[in-house]
């Protein structure tokens, strides 16, 4: 399937990072995918990336043509005297969207709360006038008066006014029941600062820090969790990364640009989606207009890295039908610390996102999604090696009804989306000479790697009675993996007799989970309760294991394994959570839960390729007799929420029953120069964590807000005879900032300080290196220029620090521009000016 490849003789391809296929060795034992023993493919690896990706596509835009014509004459069939309502609601001085307003048809029993862009929908409304009014806490309620037309869909604006010395929104947002245990960032939060992938945008988020490995794809660390210990769904979709070393992450192929909302859910509480200790959702469907073309065209630059961003969103309405349109492109070069240190941070992404709907009647919905990412050269100074491209395909069909009677809505969805990845040494120390080295010769190095997944879920909602509601549903996948490392000499020189080589680290591995879920939630006068219960059975199934790879695990975990690797694991979750009001304006939450998650195909059957949760490029080998790790945790918070003051502090307990941990693997050799001769492997033990997190926001003037935000995460992996502390926990953080908004066109000014704590506390049996505090300065401010454009301008790192993430990848020997400084941690960008600017229309 991947990795056709290109003879050493053949012209170069500028991807093409395999060069020889026939003549590679491979083990007997296993049944190679792309490894001939016959006549050599000339195919380039580009070549074949862009082939299989347009035979999905045209499978995938055969099936939309298909599903649109099958359509249209049902929805002439069924074309209802009905309507529907959407529409926003804002603030009226500065237009910003409101989150949480009650939104309701007066005299009626219809209504609706706005998400975090301050957006609403109303289905199945009956023809007529009717008064809309909407309220939220801290402005005064406004109405109009709408008329419904059978068939179309009425679209209204709502302004509201502060009340005096009210609190201003903020976009950092969560719903009463889930104030401690989800937080949701709106699309106006992400844009608020520059990035260059998703999960920067998690970076204000209490209880997550970021690991950077390369330029783009910094991870994700939620309260200790990392990997696939956080479960990840974008748009529905069960994600996950397509290079083995964690290189990208399943939020790296979705551009900033096209996300509507994103949710962290900092436990074992959103089991309707999967079975996860965390998990974190991502939505870019943005709401349908009510007019036939809208849009927004958006620009940025970034100075330190010469970072350039461009893209832009239409969508619209005819009739039924909808469309929604989101190209992208972004393009980075190499920063400079605030010590003057280069990093190597080099990239190239574009992105095309289109969805297209279809009304079929006043409560139903057939949509088709469809995207193509590109990303080219991004460099990886925490990595052996950098990544030559990714290219991923995704396609998603969902059908969606909603209605007034016991059954609310209906929800179906299959998807499936593939990411073909390849590696290569070229910029690093590995492909230069070096007479102190074993080989002392120039090595080429390259890997390539594919996932392919395909999915569905269907789920129901129904209304037992008025304050009890069941959801209830079915899910699952099955993702296909497969990586292989290609060795062999630079130069013209004499070959060892061990050269050229082939390695299988990812062997063809098919993971297949299918999964049920209820979710029970009842209101009890002002509180409110929900209860979930999950079953999942997964299956792992590894198709090119070699008795190479048998005899190194052995070696590293001491115990024998059977020709057969296969393994079926059940898993079981549990949570439950409530809110109770104390005292106005006070209010508490409390979370119990436990989930359980399958290892993942590297952490069983990977063969010696870099670490994804360690500091150091320390090579890794795979345990087949891992045993799913189970977590237990439980929430407990208090959120006050007044006009002038809004509040919350949270604090968690986690303990890790079969925790998936690392110990040092000996008898085992690394496969490649410059990494590492310590290789470690995976086994079972026991954790216990426990944090805090802290938010305030008060307005202490109407044209003033001030906000402060602090956290501090603990660890300690007892998985050892003499126990340290867990590996990959941050240290402690605080955040102050204030806004001073004076007045008209939205204009502001932020200005923000962020305080990190030393963190000596270090699993040092594990080669965590420990980290100085730092601080940093950040200025922003924005406004609209002529009504429809928006400005942004500011800094980042105004002081220009220079400072380090606790979690951020140690460069050791691998990159040329840090040979000379050693093994430290990727330092961050120094001082940066940013500009953004956007048109709406």
């Amino acid at each position: 399937m991947l990795g056709d490849v290109v003879p050493f003789g053949a012209p170069p391809h500028p991807y093409a990072v395999n060069q020889r296929a026939a003549s590679l060795p491979i083990e007997p034992s296993c049944s190679p995918l792309f490894l001939s023993t016959s006549t050599p493919s000339v195919y380039p690896m580009d070549t074949y990336i862009r082939g299989a990706h347009m035979r999905l596509l045209s499978v995938f835009i055969s099936l939309i043509l298909f599903f649109i014509g099958a359509s249209l004459p049902a929805s002439t069939a069924h074309a209802q005297a009905s309507g529907a309502l959407n529409g926003t609601v804002v603030h009226a001085d500065t237009n910003a969207p409101i989150t949480g307003a009650n939104v309701v048809l007066v005299d009626t029993d219809r209504g609706a709360a706005t998400d975090t862009d301050g957006a609403f929908v109303l289905r199945d409304i009956a023809p007529g006038s009717y008064t809309v009014r909407a309220s939220a806490i801290g402005y005064e309620a406004a109405e109009r008066t709408v008329t419904i037309e059978p068939g179309t869909q009425t679209t209204v604006r709502l302004a509201l006014q502060p009340t005096q010395v009210a609190l201003q929104q903020v976009d950092i947002t969560a719903t009463p029941l889930e104030a401690r245990l989800t937080t949701r960032i709106g699309a106006n939060e992400l844009s608020a600062t520059p990035m260059q992938d998703l999960g920067e945008g998690l970076a204000r988020v209490p209880g997550i820090r970021l690991q950077r490995r390369g330029a783009l794809a910094l991870d994700p660390n939620v309260r200790g969790l990392t990997g696939t210990q956080v479960s990840t769904f974008v748009d529905g979709v069960r994600s996950f990364g397509g290079g083995p070393a964690r290189m990208d992450t399943p939020l790296s192929h979705t551009d900033p640009s096209s996300v509507q909302r994103m949710e962290v859910v900092r436990g074992p509480y959103a089991l309707a989606q999967g079975p996860s200790l965390s998990s974190i959702r991502v939505d870019t469907q943005a709401p349908v207009p009510n007019t036939p073309f809208t849009g927004t065209v958006h620009t940025g630059f970034t100075s330190n890295r010469e970072a350039l961003n461009l893209n832009g969103h239409v969508l619209g309405r005819t009739g039924r039908l909808f469309y929604d349109v989101n190209a992208a492109y972004r393009t980075g070069d190499d920063y400079t610390a605030g010590d003057g240190t280069a990093v190597r941070s080099g990239f190239e992404s574009a992105e095309v996102r289109s969805r297209v709907g279809l009304d079929l009647n006043d409560g139903s919905r057939l949509s088709a999604q469809v995207s193509y990412q590109d990303q080219r050269d991004v460099a990886y100074p925490g990595r052996p090696l950098d990544a030559a491209f990714f290219e991923t395909l995704r396609g998603l069909l969902r059908y969606e009804w909603s209605g007034t009677g016991t059954v609310q809505r209906l929800e179906a969805q299959g998807y499936g989306y593939q990411t073909l990845h390849g590696m290569t040494n070229e910029n690093k120390q590995s492909a230069q000479p070096d007479p102190n080295r074993m080989p002392p010769f120039p090595l080429r190095i390259a890997v390539d790697t594919e996932v392919a997944t395909f999915g569905g879920r269907a789920a129901a909602d129904l209304q037992l009675a008025p304050t009890v509601m069941l959801s209830t549903g079915i899910a699952g996948y099955s993702a296909y993996r497969t990586a292989t490392r290609f060795r062999d000499r630079r130069d013209d020189g004499p070959t060892p007799p061990v050269l050229p080589a082939a390695d299988i680290i990812w062997p063809d591995v098919r993971t297949t989970e299918i999964g049920s879920f209820a979710t029970l939630e009842r209101v009890f006068g002002q509180a409110q309760a929900t209860a979930t219960g999950r079953i999942d059975l997964v299956h792992a199934d590894p198709q090119r294991i070699t008795d190479g790879f048998r005899i190194r695990a052995e070696t590293a975990t001491g115990q024998p394994f059977s020709n057969n690797l296969a393994e079926t694991d059940v898993l079981w979750s549990a949570a439950a959570s409530a809110t109770v009001p104390l005292a106005d304006p006070l209010a508490a939450t409390l979370g119990v839960g436990s989930s359980a998650r399958a290892p993942e195909p590297l952490e069983r059957y990977g063969d010696r390729v870099g670490a994804t949760r360690t500091q150091r490029g320390n090579e890794f080998v795979g345990n087949p007799a891992l045993d799913p790790e189970r977590t237990y945790q439980a929430d407990l918070g208090f959120d006050l929420s007044s006009l002038r003051l809004k509040g919350s502090l949270t604090g968690f307990v986690r303990y890790h029953e079969d925790y998936i941990t690392i110990i040092e693997a000996p008898g085992v050799d690394s496969a490649l120069p410059l990494t590492p001769d310590q290789v470690f492997t995976y086994r079972n033990g026991e954790a216990l964590f426990w944090g805090t997190e802290a938010t305030a926001t008060a307005q202490v003037h109407p044209t003033l807000q001030v906000r402060a935000s602090g956290e501090y995460l603990w660890g300690r992996d007892v998985s050892f005879d003499s126990d340290e502390p867990a590996y990959g926990v941050a240290p402690a953080e605080t955040r102050f900032s204030t806004r001073w908004m004076p007045g008209p066109r939205g204009l502001f000014l932020d200005a923000s300080l962020r305080a990190v704590a030393a963190q000596r506390r270090v699993s040092t049996r594990r080669n965590e290196g420990e980290t100085d505090r730092f601080a940093t300065v950040d200025l922003t401010a924005g406004g609209s220029l002529f009504g429809d454009i928006a400005l942004r301008v500011g800094v980042t790192n105004l002081l220009d620090a220079t400072y380090r993430e606790h979690l951020s990848a140690r460069t050791n020997m691998f990159d040329p521009l840090a040979a000379e400084q050693g093994s430290t941690s990727i330092p961050e960008p120094g001082r940066s000016l940013f500009v953004h600017v956007q048109y709406a229309f």
